[in-house]
C-alpha cells in the first residue's frame, strides 16, 4: 500500500506478504521499471520511499521473483502490453 507523507514529500510503499518471503522489490514507471529492493521491517512488512512530484504512477511489487499488483490498493491500470499495474496518485 502506498501513502504520502506531505511533511517530508515522501511517497511510501509497503507490503506485508502473507507467506514467508525472502525478498521484495518495487518497480514502477518512476524507476524506469528497474527493481528497487525494499527493507524488511520488524512487523514483517517491506517498505521503501521515494520523493515523487505530483502525478499518477504505475507500479508493481516483486515478491521472491513474482511480479504482483498491490493487494491493498484497488486502483489499477491496464498497460499497453496488456498486463495490469497498480496505480498511485500523488497530490
Amino acid at each position: 500500500m502506498f501513502n504520502v507523507s506531505r511533511e517530508h514529500g515522501l511517497t511510501c510503499f509497503a507490503i506485508r506478504p502473507e507467506e514467508s518471503t525472502v525478498g521484495v522489490s518495487l518497480a514502477g514507471d518512476f524507476t524506469d521499471w528497474r527493481l528497487t529492493p525494499m527493507q524488511k521491517q520488524d512487523n514483517d512488512a517491506f517498505t521503501t520511499s521515494f520523493v515523487l512530484p505530483r502525478g499518477t504512477y504505475s507500479y508493481k511489487f516483486i515478491v521472491d521473483g513474482r511480479w504482483i499488483t498491490d493487494p491493498d490498493n484497488c486502483k489499477y491500470a491496464i498497460c499497453p502490453i496488456g498486463t495490469v499495474n497498480s496505480v498511485a496518485h500523488v497530490s
